[in-house]
């Protein structure tokens, strides 16, 4: 018998994990307990009210403090995914603060030419690096005779770079392999 009252309670608790029964237990329990007279009079439940108050009190308390809990947990999490976020963010773009002379060769082409797909050398370690940063990605999984991949520029990279072209800058007098 003791078994069974325990499953019974476990099945109602998880039952009322959800934050939105949590917060309709609340607010029936909190109108119970806090409604004018007249409106507990009308309804016929001022008996049922002052027998079982203390009961009604305590599950207001005990499911708005879990209800109270559930919603500070998920605005943190949010709160700290937002974060993270924009740090990844702040991270890649100061990635293209320090680009290299070849990876600027490859996203100038971008912006010169204002395409966002280019055909790169699938193994091509530059190309690799800037997949990695998240500063493009692979756009077709098609390598033709010339061992070349199609090759698309995140969209917030584009931005990013299409408001700071001075990224792109590079010496004129640098020369370098030719393997792109």
């Amino acid at each position: 018998m003791a078994d069974t009252n325990i499953d019974i309670i476990t099945k109602l608790i998880n039952c009322f994990k959800s934050p939105r029964y949590l917060f309709a237990i609340s607010l029936i329990s909190g109108i119970l307990l806090f409604s004018p007279e007249y409106i507990i009079n009308s309804l016929g439940i001022q008996l049922f009210i002052s027998k079982y108050r203390i009961w009604i009190g305590i599950g207001f308390l005990i499911s708005f403090g879990f209800w109270i809990t559930d919603i500070s947990v998920i605005l943190l999490k949010k709160r700290k995914l937002k974060s993270k976020v924009k740090f990844k963010i702040s991270e890649r773009e100061e990635r293209l603060e320090n680009l290299t002379y070849e990876e600027k060769k490859i996203l100038s082409y971008y912006i010169d030419y204002q395409t966002r797909t280019q055909r790169l050398s699938y193994s091509n370690g530059v190309v690799n690096e800037l997949i990695y940063y998240k500063i493009l990605y692979r756009s077709s999984n098609i390598i033709n005779m010339d061992f070349k991949i199609s090759y698309n520029i995140q969209p917030w990279a584009w931005n990013y770079l299409n408001k700071h072209p001075e990224l792109l800058q590079v010496n004129p007098n640098y020369s370098v392999g030719g393997y792109l």
